[in-house]
């Protein structure tokens, strides 16, 4: 199955271009394949500025991101492949989309608590549903409004 992290990448690039906005990319540049000027990564990463006006042969496919830019007046080809991506987003306003490293990066001690939170709840630990709601544990729990309202 392809990742969902590619689209949502040209999503907020479209988003960004639509609102006249400077997309911006959060680069992991210790991921195998990333290829970007060296001096200019600081603690493993570097932020890109993709505006249209800034690259030159944007390619965003499901596997990379290629172009060609200039760093400090010298002409370089950029590769970053899509699970490097961290972020992408708006210079002017920060908004955008960060994504979760991929799980072959993610370390091994960390691996059994990621297992643990996607496995299904244990049968004792479901709460009941009646109706289609969610009945409350206790007491204290039912006297409490929902401010959500059907519409």
């Amino acid at each position: 199955m392809i990742s969902t992290t590619p689209y949502l990448i040209r999503a907020i690039y479209d988003w960004c271009a639509d609102q006249g906005f400077t997309p911006h990319l959060l680069v992991d540049a210790s991921i195998d394949g990333v290829v970007v000027p060296r001096q200019l990564v600081e603690n493993d990463s570097i932020v890109l500025n993709i505006q249209p006006t800034a690259v030159r042969s944007m390619e965003m496919s499901n596997e990379w991101i290629m172009f060609n830019a200039r760093f400090s007046g010298k002409p370089m080809e950029v590769a970053v492949p899509v699970n490097a991506v961290r972020a992408i987003f708006a210079r002017e306003n920060g908004l955008g989309c960060a994504f979760e490293a991929s799980s072959d990066v993610i370390p091994d001690e960390l691996k059994p608590i990621r297992e643990e939170l996607s496995a299904p709840l244990k049968k004792d630990k479901k709460q009941k549903i009646s109706k289609g709601n969610i009945k409350p544990k206790n007491k204290k729990d039912q006297d409490k409004k929902s401010h959500l309202k059907l519409v």
